[in-house]
């Protein structure tokens, strides 16, 4: 065997190994993934920063799961401050009001159902969940409309996209 030819097998070797590594293979299951929902972009960043260690579709749909939970309490928070600040325009603390109501209904009840029926029981009811958790957050957003601009559209948004991204890992979950 050549030199060249010992250095282009200890490449190809090194290659395999790097191809083998968690790290790798977490960051092509990820992308995998993620080229399988309707926002890429969205889908890869949220999983990169919080499924560094997730070795199946399953626990992806998990993680983004996850991100949709903090989303929405941050949201959830922003709310409520904007409850305490007590200055409104008129109809405003009816919706936000709603809208703490809507978001209740995510975190306590939708995101707990949608990990529950993907880690144990039948993924298509966590579908269901992460829908309902997209329609609570456009129902908030319909709260503002006749009294002005909604100061929750970004929150409101980011929310039904992040759920539409887990909706479409989940329905890849074997």
């Amino acid at each position: 065997m050549t030199i060249s030819s010992q250095l282009a097998a200890l490449i190809a070797v090194s290659f395999l190994l790097l191809l083998l590594h968690p790290s790798v293979a977490n960051s092509n299951l990820i992308a995998k993934t993620c080229k399988k929902t309707p926002d890429f972009t969205l889908c890869l960043s949220s999983l990169s920063a919080v499924a560094a260690r997730a070795t199946t579709v399953r626990e992806l749909a998990l993680a983004m799961i996850h991100v949709v939970e903090a989303k929405a309490m941050t949201t959830r928070r922003h709310i409520k401050e904007r409850i305490r600040a007590a200055s409104f325009r008129g109809g405003e603390e009816a919706a936000l009001k709603a809208c703490d109501f809507y978001y209740g209904i995510i975190i306590d009840y939708d995101v707990p159902g949608a990990v529950t029926e993907v880690r144990y029981a039948n993924p298509k009811f966590g579908v269901d969940s992460m829908v309902d958790s997209a329609r609570e957050a456009g129902l908030c957003e319909e709260q503002f409309r006749g009294i002005g601009r909604s100061p929750l559209t970004g929150e409101n948004v980011a929310v039904r996209r992040l759920a539409d991204v887990a909706v479409a890992i989940i329905k890849n979950v074997r």
